[in-house]
């Protein structure tokens, strides 16, 4: 005799065939109205376990591959930390010369000390010929340790 509408949430097969007049799909913040019956809705549910298992899957795999990648990533760099410690090395080495040849260019700029001391420009000319010249060597070394580097870690 009851003329309401009752709302009866359940996971219980029986109760539900038993009660209801229709049925409701609550899923993925939505409610809808469901057509079918019982056993297509469990139909509907293991599809979509299903494709929830196969993405569940895909995304195992993915952390699985990601992890493997870091790994090898931190292989590769362990295995040239070598050769990186060897390249920051020039570049401190680069670094310290640059400054080197620098001083020696302001020293070499004050027309004083050709002057007053020609022998101590001359050796100061000398200093700076030979800071250039390792600058060079240690500017091609460290290319082509870059190069290598840079070709190890794409590779």
């Amino acid at each position: 005799d009851y003329d309401g509408a009752v709302i009866l949430i359940s996971h219980d097969r029986h109760l539900i065939e038993a009660t209801v007049d229709r049925l409701w799909l609550v899923n993925d913040g939505t409610v809808k109205p469901f057509e079918g019956d019982l056993e297509e809705y469990r139909e509907l549910i293991i599809a979509s376990g299903r494709k929830k298992d196969d993405k569940s899957q895909a995304a195992a795999d993915e952390q699985v591959n990601k992890a493997d990648q870091r790994k090898a990533n931190a292989e590769k760099r362990a295995s040239l930390a070598p050769l990186k410690k060897k390249i920051n090395e020039i570049e401190s080495l680069t670094a310290k010369l640059e400054k080197l040849i620098q001083a020696l260019d302001k020293e070499l700029a004050d027309p004083a000390l050709y002057e007053k001391a020609p022998a101590k420009a001359a050796q100061k000319a000398k200093e700076r010929g030979e800071a250039a010249a390792k600058l060079s060597t240690a500017e091609e070394e460290w290319l082509m340790l870059s190069s290598e580097y840079e070709e190890a870690m794409a590779g």
